[in-house]
């Protein structure tokens, strides 16, 4: 039988190599396609069986739906497709709403993922609102915002970031909205609700950028309806099989895993606070989107 074929677009970018670094063993043939490598109009001429989009909004909207109508199954990691009438999936969580039919599907902002499983494992628990503080790597802008902290550019002089990001942080990630969020912080708020399946819920976030090369951190205050207990708090979260409870969650122990590390839990009331890491070219980006492939492949046999 012959293999189906998988065409990644943008393996050059940063969730790009870290998707084709462990997407070794997947029973595909892969085939690159983007800058300095197969051109973008070759992607109708392979046909691809399916299509991981790891590129900018503009690229996206611009080839998917051309590729959707010609049947292959795309799955993008920009936000082009995640607030439309598309799926947008972290298959431990959601993976069920995925049907054979899909041919476009959203792979979720990388705070997002971290932030979603943390809420999903206590959903039992009855949220009320949740407040997420971020703690964002620089590796999230791209390669020039990395280039813009190794190099210590200053300010005025950065090309991934607004602002000089050696010894500094910023809550500025993403333009500003009329409502006061930054349009990463409105990619959490208005995500987490549609993947929780959870339209009513209350969130609230503050991106902030700090001068880290990679994984995210969120502190996280959760109110419930009803008061709870620590034990059972722990207990929902660790049965959850990517969460890990830390004392001290750190990006030098989450860097290169698939795994949410999550410590830090205090409760006061009905309010849990925590703080939440996870690496956001593998969990946040590159594995999840990985984990739909996997998961659409097992659908179409």
């Amino acid at each position: 039988m012959k293999r189906k074929i998988v065409a990644v677009v943008g393996s050059t970018g940063l969730v790009g190599k870290t998707f084709l670094k462990i997407s070794t063993t997947l029973p595909f043939e892969i085939v690159c396609f983007g800058r300095n490598q197969m051109s973008m109009d070759d992607l109708f001429v392979v046909q691809p069986d399916y299509c991981v989009f790891l590129t900018p909004e503009n690229v996206s909207k611009q080839y998917i739906p051309k590729l959707a109508k010609l049947g292959c199954c795309c799955i993008d990691n920009s936000s082009a497709f995640r607030m439309q009438n598309f799926p947008l999936v972290v298959p431990e969580i959601n993976g069920h709403v995925l049907k054979k039919s899909d041919k476009i599907i959203a792979n979720p902002n990388c705070t997002t993922i971290q932030i979603a499983y943390v809420l999903n494992a206590l959903k039992d628990l009855e949220i009320k609102r949740v407040f997420a503080s971020t703690y964002q790597a620089v590796s999230g802008g791209g390669k020039n915002a990395l280039e813009d902290l190794y190099r210590g550019r200053e300010e005025g002089a950065t090309m991934g970031v607004p602002h000089k990001i050696a010894n500094n942080f910023f809550a500025e990630i993403g333009n500003f909205l009329p409502n006061g969020n930054t349009t990463e912080e409105e990619k959490v708020v208005c995500e987490c609700k549609k993947i929780l399946n959870m339209p009513k819920l209350t969130v609230d976030c503050m991106a902030v950028r700090v001068p880290v090369s990679h994984c995210h951190g969120v502190t996280l205050a959760i109110d419930f309806a009803k008061d709870f207990s620590m034990d059972n708090a722990k207990e929902l979260l660790a049965s959850c099989p990517t969460i890990i409870l830390d004392n001290c969650p750190m990006p030098i122990v989450a860097v290169d895993t698939p795994y949410v590390f999550v410590g830090r839990l205090k409760k006061n009331k009905k309010r849990l606070t925590c703080f939440v890491v996870a690496d956001n070219l593998w969990r946040g980006a590159s594995y999840n989107a990985l984990e739909i492939l996997k998961l659409m492949g097992k659908l179409n046999g």
